[in-house]
């Protein structure tokens, strides 16, 4: 008889609507990625013309995005860890940069 494997996953997702700024730096991103306590692989990212940027970070535990729309003051962001990685600090970590009037958060539980 195979024994159950449990993985604790976690999937937050996030609009941030009105936001003072969406201006955020790869380090910046990467910084509050770690924070959770993830561990990065890789970070790659975009610059759109004539604006907005994507950032997607590759982490031992899953991905983070953040897609901007700077001419709609709007971000949307995602995290998705397995294991037990504080997802919450990415949201707060996030709110201080980009400053949203509005935030649209759901977490997923895809634990296994």
């Amino acid at each position: 008889m195979s024994k159950k494997i449990k993985i604790i996953a976690k999937h937050k997702i996030l609009n941030f609507i009105d936001c003072k700024t969406t201006a955020v730096e790869k380090e910046q991103f990467e910084k509050i990625v770690r924070s959770t306590g993830a561990n990065i692989i890789k970070t790659l990212e975009h610059h759109f013309s004539p604006q907005g940027l994507t950032l997607l970070t590759l982490l031992s535990e899953s991905h983070a995005s953040l897609h901007t729309y700077p001419e709609h003051k709007f971000c949307y962001l995602d995290i998705f860890t397995c294991g037990d990685m504080n997802i919450s600090a990415f949201e707060r970590g996030m709110r201080e940069i980009l400053k949203p009037q509005r935030i649209i958060s759901k977490t997923i539980n895809r634990s296994y």
